[in-house]
C-alpha cells in the first residue's frame, strides 16, 4: 500500500499519546496533528486549517469518539465522511450513528500500518467536496 499524499491533513484523536504517535509516524508524509482529547481535538477542528480525516479513537477518557463525531459533524457537516474510528474493544460495534452514514467505518486494534493505510486511502478516495469548512 502507498502511503498517503503528502497534501493529506490528518487529525489523530488517541488519549494514548504513545499510540497517537505512532499512527501519526505510519502515516507521514502526511501533515498529521495530534489530540489527545476530544476537547483539544474540536479546538483544533476550529483553529487550524481544514482537515481531510480524521482517524479518532471510539473509546475516549470524557467525551466518547461518538460524541466527539456529532459534535464535529454539528458544527462542520462535511466532515461526517471523513471519520475513520478505531478500537480496541472487540465487543464495540460500528458506532451506530444517528445519520447512518455509510461512510463511517471502524479499525480493530490493533492494527498494522497496511490496514491503516488502505483505511485512510479508501476514506480519501469516497469522501465527498473539498477540505473547507469556517
Amino acid at each position: 500500500m502507498d502511503p498517503p499524499s503528502p497534501f493529506l491533513r490528518i487529525l489523530v484523536v488517541e488519549d494514548e499519546i504513545t499510540l497517537a504517535r505512532c499512527y501519526a509516524r505510519q502515516l507521514l508524509p502526511a501533515v498529521v496533528e495530534i489530540a489527545s482529547s476530544p476537547p483539544i481535538a474540536l479546538a483544533m477542528l476550529a483553529e487550524l486549517a481544514p482537515f481531510d480525516l480524521v482517524l479518532c479513537d471510539l473509546n475516549l477518557a470524557g467525551l466518547s469518539g461518538r460524541d466527539l463525531y456529532r459534535d464535529a459533524c454539528a458544527r462542520w457537516p462535511e466532515l461526517r465522511d471523513r471519520f475513520l474510528f478505531m478500537t480496541g474493544d472487540r465487543a464495540t460495534a460500528p458506532p451506530g450513528l444517528d445519520d447512518a452514514s455509510a461512510a463511517v467505518r471502524v479499525l480493530a486494534k490493533p492494527f498494522d500500518r497496511a490496514a491503516l493505510l488502505a483505511a485512510v486511502a479508501e476514506v480519501a478516495r469516497l469522501r465527498a467536496g473539498p477540505s473547507v469548512h469556517g
